[in-house]
């Protein structure tokens, strides 16, 4: 019996779960992301913020002069926000609707200046 190739195991609710190559990148993925800093979401949601792909633990640098940190993706994602292995806390903010998208706006509670690392989990 030929052996498949898998790429990663994931752990949902207990349970192992071992995932082919293109389910992988589904699974392990927030798709269509913006995370950038400014007062307001609108600061945040510009193309140079765009993440078509950004892989769940991954870090995405960010610079800021005293803003809130946002994070706005598709509103079926809930990813928790790192800086650093430590959770941001983080508000919902009111849905934005683009075109035919929902996005969930996530707001830092707190500002942030200077260069950091941003991952999703």
């Amino acid at each position: 019996m030929p052996t498949k190739k898998y790429i990663s195991k994931i752990n949902k609710e207990g349970i192992d779960i071992y995932i082919k190559d293109e389910e992988a990148r589904e699974a392990i993925a927030y798709k269509d992301v913006y995370i950038g800093v400014g007062a307001a979401y609108t600061d945040a949601m510009i193309a140079a913020n765009h993440h078509d792909s950004v892989a769940k633990g991954s870090t995405v640098p960010v610079t800021s002069s005293i803003s809130y940190l946002w994070v706005i993706l598709p509103n079926t994602n809930s990813p928790v926000v790192q800086m650093g292995g430590l959770n941001v806390p983080m508000t919902a903010q009111s849905d934005v609707t683009v075109g035919d998208v929902t996005y969930k706006v996530l707001r830092s509670t707190n500002q942030y200046t200077g260069s950091f690392s941003i991952s999703l989990i």
